[in-house]
């Protein structure tokens, strides 16, 4: 994927690729090759409603948008930020009449009423139109900082960061004198008096600072966990309810929700907030263990309590809440009676025994997460009771891509670049965009290699990407399943998931240390650097297609000053006239990567698709339902 560049920057391409590619095959397997697999919704909670924002001409939005999804008769309410195509997709969705309203810079609101369904998935498209009267429309996001309180800001971040208090608190202040107005800001003054445990003092800042920018996750969890150390139990529940509907992946917001509700006394939730930070923050999130077994213990499920504690010693916790968890074990062990009798709801103090300073996470610096989520992060839930394939799934979804290889010899299509800079705080800053004209050739010039050429704009000079850096060959990762290199990865079956009401088999990957990195590398001053790969495919369980690609670095490369690295590919289904052909291609794919000390964002959509032996452009379409 990399090639060296005049000004001697580089990026990251197909090592054993002369250029790249850009495939996913898509024909129909042979009649008895589809795994067995349950369709429809797999997850339980609800029904899932996916939102997707487009502007006039039918296209996603290319920047972000705010969906609040609403049922005023059910008192319901749930508000995300759009994602990659422009998606915003709701869980748990109640049945019945709901509006969804759109917001972003720039553009008219919009509403739509629908109506949800019992079951399943929904897919609802709102349209944006311009809005050409509003011509002071702000750009979305926090006000912009002159470059000197700009400065003060990010010194104040960094010895924030480096636990350095009093020094932080000189910068902060110093912006706060010179941008008062500004959401981060008073973000950032507001942790700085939580780490301190100067909970009033951070209390005016957190509350400014959300009322500014209500979007900020991070804002919102640390203003819950204000609360519960200040003991306001019921005032947190809102706060901390709020941040996952912006932020599914929030494992600390689910800690603290637990937290709430342990000392509410409502058992139930306490266990379903502290099951959800486990299972998104792993090993992060240890301390939950500690809620979910004095839930469970409450809840007088004696054997799972004993367990949950059993699971929280073994993290290493610190000595005063690992002595609570250590005499809660001997007293369910002890009999089922001294259990009803010295852990019972109806008795149980209006406070935990074990204060909240002591179970609770320690106040960190959260600023908006400019990354998503490395795949080993987060687990994406998997249906329960359903066994996965593995081998007929991999051996599927290579025959897919062989078949992808041999039929996909030229195509073309209209490429739409987004590059953006990322700021300190995880902000987007310096836009550039780019369309070209893209055009593939591809052929297996002997058996294993593959030989990609790619051009843009009917060249291949590299001078046309911003910030002189080429991503090349970005949506080709998945022949990572070509036999040529399927070898080269640990491959695991997870389970089966609903993507976007499709059942898919989740997959995850990761670059043997005994077999050559070659599916990827950055080329720097003409030397290559291979790069080592983990993710997590989805692959369509009838036609074993694959639908979803994530990846990341397996480790920092330091020597080419490259520490991070976040790849997302979406495809989708394009249908030929030739041979009644169906091939699944590249929708979008989106990269994040922190490279020489700068932070980018690229995004990459595809559209169009012309096979040079058909005559028409080709749409992409959304995944087949279940059943159509």
């Amino acid at each position: 994927m990399l090639r060296p560049l005049p000004a001697a920057l580089a990026i990251f391409g197909l090592l054993f690729l002369r250029a790249t590619s850009l495939c996913a095959q898509a024909k129909r397997p042979a009649s008895g090759t589809s795994a067995e697999a349950p369709t429809g919704s797999l997850l339980s909670g609800g029904v899932r409603v996916v939102v997707t924002v487009t502007e006039g001409a039918g296209l996603p939005l290319s920047g972000p948008a705010i969906v609040r999804l609403f049922q005023p008769s059910r008192g319901y309410q749930q508000e995300l930020a759009t994602r990659i195509e422009s998606k915003a997709t709701f869980e748990g969705v109640p049945p019945g009449t709901c509006t969804i309203e759109v917001n972003t810079a720039g553009y008219k609101t919009a509403r739509t009423e629908t109506e949800i369904l019992s079951s399943g998935t929904q897919f609802v498209e709102v349209k944006l139109t311009p809005d050409t009267g509003n011509s002071t429309a702000a750009a979305a996001g926090p006000p912009i900082l002159a470059p000197k309180a700009q400065k003060e800001l990010e010194r104040g971040l960094t010895a924030l960061k480096a636990g350095q208090l009093d020094e932080a608190k000189r910068h902060l202040f110093a912006a706060h004198k010179l941008a008062p107005g500004n959401p981060d800001v008073d973000f950032l003054l507001g942790i700085l008096f939580l780490s301190s445990r100067n909970l009033g003092e951070a209390e005016p800042y957190l509350l400014k600072s959300t009322s500014l920018d209500p979007h900020n996750v991070a804002g919102l969890v640390a203003l819950g966990e204000l609360r519960l150390r200040q003991g306001n139990f019921a005032g947190a529940v809102p706060t901390l309810t709020q941040a996952p509907s912006l932020d599914e992946k929030n494992w600390r917001a689910y800690w603290l929700l637990a937290s709430a509700w342990m000392n509410q006394r409502e058992f139930e939730k306490a266990r379903q907030e502290a099951e959800r930070a486990i299972e998104l923050g792993k090993n992060s999130a240890g301390g939950a263990r500690l809620l979910l077994g004095e839930a469970l213990a409450a809840l007088r499920e004696s054997k799972a309590a004993i367990r949950a504690l059993q699971s929280y010693l073994d993290t290493s916790p610190a000595p005063a809440p690992a002595a609570a968890a250590q005499e809660l074990i001997k007293k369910l062990e002890s009999s089922a009676v001294a259990t009803a009798q010295e852990i019972d709801a109806n008795s149980r103090p209006a406070a935990d025994p074990i204060s909240p300073a002591g179970i609770l996470p320690e106040a960190k610096l959260s600023v908006r997460r400019w990354l998503p989520p490395d795949v080993d992060e987060v687990r994406p839930p998997v249906a329960e009771g359903v066994s996965c394939p593995s081998e007929r799934v991999l051996e599927g979804a290579t025959s897919r891509v062989r078949e992808l290889v041999s039929n996909l010899e030229r195509f073309s299509a209209t490429e739409d670049l987004l590059h953006e800079n990322m700021d300190e705080l995880g902000r987007p800053s310096g836009a550039e965009t780019r369309r070209f004209n893209y055009l593939v050739f591809i052929s297996e010039i002997r058996p294993g290699t593959l030989d990609v050429e790619e051009y843009r704009n009917g060249s291949v000079a590299l001078e046309q990407f911003p910030a002189q850096m080429a991503t090349v060959g970005l949506p080709a990762l998945v022949l990572l399943f070509h036999p040529a290199l399927r070898e080269d990865f640990e491959m695991t079956c997870e389970g089966l998931e609903d993507w976007h009401g499709l059942a898919a088999w989740q997959v995850y990957f990761r670059q043997r240390a005994d077999h050559p990195s070659r599916l990827e590398s950055y080329r720097v001053n003409d030397w290559a650097h291979p790069v080592s790969l983990k993710g997590r495919v989805w692959i369509a369980a009838e036609s074993f297609q694959v639908v979803r690609l994530e990846a990341d670095l397996t480790k920092p490369m330091p020597e080419i000053d490259l520490l991070s690295e976040h790849q997302e590919v979406e495809y989708r289904p394009v249908k030929f006239k030739k041979n009644d052909t169906e091939l699944w291609l590249p929708a979008s794919a989106e990269i994040y990567w922190e490279f020489r000390h700068h932070r980018y964002h690229r995004r990459h959509s595809f559209r169009d698709y012309l096979l040079f032996s058909v005559e028409e452009k080709q749409k992409i379409g959304e995944p087949k339902q279940p059943g159509s």
